[in-house]
């Protein structure tokens, strides 16, 4: 597990990056769904570079995709 693990990704995150239309109902499992994706993570001061997409580091419990 990395360092993000442990924290409650947004649901929003979850359609942005897998492009799914249906919702999931518990936050705890999208970490787990993540897990590959999350395989590789570089932390720069509030960003996070994740398979060349930059993501927005805004709170403990919430990650944000950035186009």
């Amino acid at each position: 597990m990395t360092y993000f693990h442990k924290y409650l990704i947004n649901i929003w995150l979850i359609q942005k990056i897998r492009g799914k239309k249906d919702h999931l109902e518990n936050k705890e499992k999208i970490s787990l769904l993540l897990s590959n994706l999350f395989s590789r993570v570089i932390r720069r001061n509030n960003f996070v570079i994740c398979n060349n997409h930059t993501i927005v580091w805004y709170s403990s419990i919430h990650i944000w995709y950035k186009d």
